[in-house]
């Protein structure tokens, strides 16, 4: 496989394209998944939309087992053999059929596990959709290695809509939570056909251990660690699920969707576009570390304002997008948001330890995390949903400076030079956070509408936000504009 052209040239012609296509893919899906669960709210109850979140819970967590890290190892390589590719297919496909195969056949006792026995038809009925996923692999790795990112994006946009147009139509029709299921098949078939399309590989019946072998050892430790960091991640839902009311558990989910899909679409377009660039410049320590902290800083000046934002207006955003009956949604979001920007922080520090190959430390990791979260969640859960949102908050507050810590350590920078490229469009998006939400405050007493008081809070947001900068980060944000400008 000809690695001449992407590996060698325009890297950071690549990184630029790359990230704006995501960026702009996923900035749309995002709106497009923003509209569906506003429109799905009309139609599904709060307990409807709960069973989901453990069936997407399940879904989530089997997908870490779909390759079994053997996608992000062929990623990681320097060299790719048609071998190689093909034994990592095969594997991929057996690995997805025994997946489809065990839940199918355990239905019954996962729904057990969650105390909800209406999930185990739900269960049976989205066994099949992780043969799909597992098939997406390979040429979701040949894509990455050769950052062909606008046609990831392209694929990923067009799945959104068709599994939003399936989904709305269906809980329309009375589909219930069919209806959510029936949006992951869709989402994933399309996928599936549109990365095949673009990669324009076929597999061929060829198939070696020995091959595989040296993926594996990077793979099972990537796999293992998504696995522990996937359970850590998401313990909130499975645990509120079983210990609160599913009413409980479609809140947070709702609150979550909301703050994941803007949060999702610019750490996602970045992690995409990092993990392959930097593994391919793993052996040059110095680029990768400003990289890393241009990277860090550029993340910050967008997601620091989207997040406040979404805080300070948590309320008229909800009363609109979910009407009435998810007024407890906006208590959680506000929560949620702060945690979600703490949290990209980690995303990208994820991106970085994957590429220079540290998985036995992200394994480790994991395992921290997961015994941190499960645990104290655990606890929390007894004091209702909103400790279990705080507690997961705190949690996060105090694993991310830790993960950064040893980051530092591994790129040979100091430790300080990590906040000193956060503190700045953190501290003009607070100040912007608190003027918004004291308007808001302010037209919520005088009975003004939601749409009015989200029309008011935008535009003073966007402005107040924008002479911060100019302030406290015009220099750095200068010299960002112009770099993004000469790619």
């Amino acid at each position: 496989m000809s690695e001449e052209t992407p590996r060698k040239t325009g890297l950071a012609r690549a990184a630029a394209l790359g990230s704006g296509a995501a960026a702009l893919s996923r900035g749309l899906r995002a709106l497009i998944g923003i509209g569906t669960i506003s429109l799905l709210s009309r139609f599904l109850s709060p307990t409807e939309f709960g069973l989901f979140a453990l069936i997407f819970f399940l879904i989530n967590f089997i997908q870490v087992f779909a390759d079994f890290g053997l996608r992000v190892a062929l990623v990681q390589r320097k060299d790719v053999s048609d071998l190689e590719l093909n034994s990592v297919f095969w594997a991929s496909v057996a690995i997805g059929v025994v997946a489809a195969i065990a839940v199918f056949g355990l239905a019954e006792p996962i729904a057990r596990l969650f105390d909800e026995p209406k999930l185990t038809p739900y269960v049976q009925a989205i066994a099949p959709v992780f043969l799909l996923i597992a098939a997406q692999g390979v040429p979701n790795s040949i894509l990455e290695r050769e950052f062909k990112f606008q046609r990831l994006a392209t694929a990923e946009l067009i799945a959104g809509l068709v599994g939003a147009v399936v989904a709305v139509g269906l809980a329309a029709s009375g589909a219930s939570v069919f209806a959510l299921l029936a949006q992951q098949y869709a989402i994933s078939f399309v996928i599936f056909a549109f990365y095949f399309a673009s990669a324009r590989w076929r597999p061929s019946f060829r198939f070696s251990y020995e091959a595989l072998k040296p993926l594996l050892g990077y793979g099972s430790y990537v796999t293992l660690a998504g696995a522990v960091g996937f359970i850590s991640g998401y313990a909130d839902r499975p645990i509120v699920g079983k210990k609160l009311a599913a009413a409980d558990l479609g809140y947070l989910t709702l609150a979550q969707q909301i703050i994941i899909s803007p949060q999702r679409t610019i750490t996602q377009a970045i992690r995409r576009t990092t993990f392959p660039i930097m593994a391919a410049i793993q052996s040059e320590p110095e680029r990768v570390a400003n990289g890393y902290l241009t990277t860090l800083h550029a993340t910050f000046l967008v997601m620091a304002p989207v997040t406040f934002g979404i805080w300070a207006l948590a309320t008229p955003i909800t009363d609109i997008l979910l009407g009435p009956k998810w007024e407890a949604v906006a208590q959680v979001l506000g929560v949620l948001t702060l945690a979600a920007l703490i949290g990209t922080v980690g995303d990208l520090n994820g991106a970085i330890f994957s590429a220079r190959g540290e998985a036995r430390f992200q394994f480790r990791w994991s395992l921290f995390c997961a015994a941190m979260n499960i645990s104290t969640l655990w606890l929390a859960a007894n004091h209702g949903l909103m400790a279990v949102v705080w507690t997961k908050a705190a949690a996060i507050a105090i694993q991310i400076p830790l993960n950064s810590w040893f980051l530092s350590r591994l790129l040979g920078i100091s430790y300080h030079r990590i906040p000193a490229a956060l503190w700045r469009p953190a501290f003009a998006a607070t100040l912007m956070g608190a003027a918004v939400f004291a308007l808001d405050q302010r037209l919520a007493a005088q009975g003004a509408h939601a749409i009015v008081r989200l029309l008011a809070g935008m535009p003073l947001g966007v402005l107040v936000y924008g002479a911060l900068i100019a302030v406290v980060d015009r220099d750095k944000s200068l010299a960002l504009v112009r770099k993004v400008r000469r790619k």
